[in-house]
């Protein structure tokens, strides 16, 4: 479906065909821009492969763009290095790896950045896999096509989030709680629960191999 085509949807959903209607064409644009963010982040709906970065000789830390939320894999010079956690890395590597080069074998989150263990001695080109919001958000003005970039079989999924907006607006004349929580629950049904950010950076930053301990 095109963007005007889920606008036009949310239109008949909430019966906002007054001239001028309660809501304009951008404001339907910025909900179902918001809907489909939020189901890329509920069910990891975009799986980019090919995200491009690069490892500079001397430099410890990537670049991430912002819509990869979660990393999954990651290579440097087209070999893998494992995705860990400073604390794992602390096990394993014992004090001072901070500051050890070579070629990078490890890798961590740091907010928008990856962290590269040991830092590299050589430039590199690196490859992403992470699970990312949209590319960029649909515009009208942009293109009469535009349309969301998640499976086409879940665009008309979007509209319950974009209506639940709608009738959760302060003080207007069509506010309904009840109606906001149905199309909520709707959304939910079909793209789950949105993961806290602790989950998130769990699935990014898990350690890569059991750590053996004795308890007495």
């Amino acid at each position: 479906m095109t963007l005007q085509e889920l606008i036009d949807r949310c239109r008949d959903r909430s019966l906002d065909k007054a001239i001028p209607p309660f809501w304009d064409d951008w404001q339907w644009t910025d909900a179902l821009n918001e809907a489909e963010t939020e189901a890329c982040i509920r069910a990891r709906l975009i799986d980019d492969d090919a995200i491009q970065a690069f490892a500079a000789s001397g430099d410890a830390y990537i670049s991430l763009p912002a819509r990869a939320f979660s990393v999954r894999r990651v290579t440097v010079g087209g070999v893998k290095v494992e995705m860990s956690s400073a604390e794992y890395l602390d096990h394993v590597l014992g004090l001072n790896w901070e500051s050890s080069t070579g070629t990078p074998a490890w890798c961590y989150r740091v907010g928008n950045r990856l962290r590269l263990v040991p830092v590299p001695t050589s430039d590199a080109d690196v490859v992403i896999e992470a699970f990312c919001t949209p590319s960029s958000p649909m515009d009208l003005s942009e293109s009469d096509s535009a349309s969301p970039e998640i499976a086409e079989r879940l665009h008309g999924r979007l509209v319950h989030w974009a209506l639940h907006l709608y009738y959760s607006t302060p003080d207007a004349d069509y506010a309904d709680q009840s109606l906001a929580d149905r199309h909520e629950a709707a959304f939910v049904a079909t793209f789950g629960p949105r993961p806290d950010e602790v989950e998130m950076r769990r699935t990014s930053s898990r350690p890569v191999r059991p750590v053996r301990c004795s308890f007495f």
